[in-house]
């Protein structure tokens, strides 16, 4: 009976210490990236200071952050992207939340060209999370928004919805 009064305390003990290990590693933790559903609509007019929508036939609004795990890993869809379309018929606009010179830096050293880099308020344009993608038209009207990282089947999607306007315009001016 003594032996178990002497073991019981530090079996008790060392079972709090790993419950207090799990819950602090519970608290501090990464934890993974639900991408948020966004505030964006179809048909939705979006404005971005300085953009003219009309100069372009389509635009696709690459929502990004600097240091963004999901932006990052996005990278080599967004290089893809970058090469496989025609500039004629998509341009490729940066938007951040911070100074343009980090994100163009940020967007540099991940080897990802875009067209132009603009700061802007996300909560204005109904971004959420980043990486977001919104296709818009020639009158600044959101077609189609994808929201985190695209799985081959949404990358497929959001080519397959650009390259579908490029092969309807092709010959227009």
């Amino acid at each position: 009976m003594k032996r178990i009064a002497r073991v019981v305390p530090w079996i008790v003990n060392g079972l709090c210490l790993v419950v207090a290990s799990a819950l602090l590693y519970g608290a501090i933790a990464p934890k993974a990236q639900v991408p948020a559903k966004p505030a964006i609509e179809k048909g939705q007019a979006l404005s971005v200071a300085g953009v003219r929508w009309s100069a372009h036939r389509r635009t696709l609004v690459m929502a990004v952050r600097p240091g963004c795990g999901w932006c990052t890993a996005s990278a080599p869809f967004y290089r893809r992207m970058g090469t496989a379309r025609d500039p004629e018929a998509l341009f490729l606009l940066a938007v951040t939340p911070g100074p343009v010179q980090e994100t163009d830096t940020y967007l540099r050293s991940l080897a990802v060209k875009v067209d132009a880099i603009k700061q802007a308020d996300f909560s204005r344009l109904g971004v959420s999370g980043t990486p977001t993608l919104i296709l818009v038209d020639q009158q600044g009207r959101v077609e189609s928004v994808w929201v985190g990282m695209l799985s081959p089947q949404r990358e497929s999607e959001l080519l397959a919805a650009v390259n579908r306007e490029s092969v309807a315009n092709a010959g227009r001016p």
